[in-house]
């Protein structure tokens, strides 16, 4: 980048009241870097978005903006500056800055605020165009850019809005409401998916009880091979009970991972995107395997949490349990028992990693009525006891957390 950057400051808001100023926005760019969340919102371009930790506003000049939130304390940084030249980023953006880069961007902002301090000009410019070059690469990449689930809370409406960029899709494990989109109102209930790309004005709209089970993940895709397969067309869909326990599993690994401050490795994403076609077009997912095993694992994702047998299957299909038998292992090379519990110990280890429930619960989620039973099992698939892959994951998010608290720490010193 071959930038002429003029009329650059850095500051840092503790006050949201100082924030409801309003900024020269002509010409200037105005980039707001949200350290904390806090109770406000953010009005970009006619677009509405909450305060988040490590949410990041790109603001355009000409761009109009308001910010609401005079009675809360913030930790914001506001950069300003003006350019002879085009930027790589053009358009008005928001986007979670996440945690792997987080650390980078307080650090980049407080040397850029120090060198504005300093009246060091030419600094500082270094620093913006630092700055604008890692803008540039999110929003080239492919990623997940917020994960999140509401569980047994009373939720505020989300008014109407749109992304700019992020494509956003909405679960509903329990709870009713509505959902705006393709500009009408549609009712949602448990098993709901909603599909929502770039540029589509939606909102939801709660129950006013704390009967709420719903996940919501945000990603982007520019520039990308997906782009090509993923639909372009919003969509509201009630999911068939057989593929529920699929969806539910990817998304609790999706937030498990962010919540963690653990990035979310990338074939997350591209599993996500592979189910959100299989919505589309059933058969998508299907081609390549046996009709008759697909039957099978369907009855077998629809009802493992419960005890299941064979002879219940067979009953289902409407063959005898030695043919079902027979027929699985010739065609999946498997036993039929032999894939139920290799199921139930995949979910149950995502479970024992991702969620915080005891190992009893757990284990009746899976199907077994017996806790050591599920231990042995699992001892047996994994050679590890469940109790410590608790301990692991717990420890993984331990040290990541205490990592990141050291980083804000030291940069909150370096501050000060």
């Amino acid at each position: 980048m071959n930038e002429n950057f003029e009329a650059i400051n850095c500051y840092r808001f503790q006050s949201g009241k100082y924030l409801n100023c309003d900024p020269q926005k002509k010409p200037f760019y105005n980039i707001f870097f949200f350290i904390g969340g806090n109770p406000g919102s953010f009005i970009l371009d006619g677009n509405w978005a909450d305060i988040l930790a490590g949410r990041l506003f790109f603001i355009p000049p000409e761009t109009d903006f308001s910010i609401n939130c005079e009675n809360s304390s913030v930790d914001c940084f506001h950069i300003s500056f003006a350019s002879s030249s085009p930027m790589p980023v053009r358009s008005p953006y928001f986007t979670i800055v996440t945690p792997e880069f987080r650390q980078k961007f307080i650090r980049w902002t407080i040397e850029l605020a120090g060198s504005c301090l300093r009246l060091d000009y030419a600094q500082a410019a270094r620093h913006v165009k630092r700055i604008m070059e890692k803008l540039a690469q999110l929003t080239a990449e492919s990623r997940i850019s917020f994960a999140t689930r509401h569980v047994a809370v009373i939720m505020r409406d989300i008014p109407k809005h749109f992304h700019f960029d992020d494509y956003q899709i909405d679960y509903f494990v329990s709870g009713a409401g509505t959902y705006f989109i393709d500009n009408r109102w549609m009712e949602y209930s448990p098993g709901t998916f909603g599909f929502v790309p770039p540029r589509i004005l939606h909102a939801i709209r709660y129950p006013q009880t704390a009967d709420v089970d719903t996940y919501s993940v945000k990603f982007k895709l520019p520039g990308d091979s997906f782009l090509a397969s993923i639909p372009a067309e919003a969509f509201v869909r009630q999911i068939p009970a057989e593929r529920q326990p699929a969806l539910l599993v990817l998304l609790k690994k999706i937030v498990g991972e962010f919540v963690m401050d653990i990035p979310v490795s990338p074939n997350r994403l591209t599993s996500l995107i592979s189910l959100i076609n299989e919505i589309i077009d059933p058969s998508a997912g299907n081609s390549a395997e046996d009709g008759f095993v697909t039957r099978v694992k369907n009855i077998v994702l629809a009802h493992y949490s419960r005890e299941l047998r064979i002879t219940e299957i067979a009953r289902r299909m409407g063959i005898s349990p030695e043919y079902l038998s027979r027929q699985f292992k010739k065609r999946a090379r498997q036993t039929l028992v032999s894939y139920i519990n290799a199921h139930r110990m995949k979910l149950g280890r995502t479970m024992l990693q991702n969620t915080n429930m005891p190992i009893k619960q757990i284990a009746a989620d899976c199907g077994f009525k017996n806790v050591n039973y599920f231990t042995t099992m699992f001892k047996l698939h994994f050679s590890v006891t469940p109790k410590t892959i608790r301990k692991h994951a717990k420890n993984t998010a331990d040290a990541v957390r205490e990592k990141n608290f050291s980083g804000e720490k030291n940069a909150a010193q370096r501050i000060g």
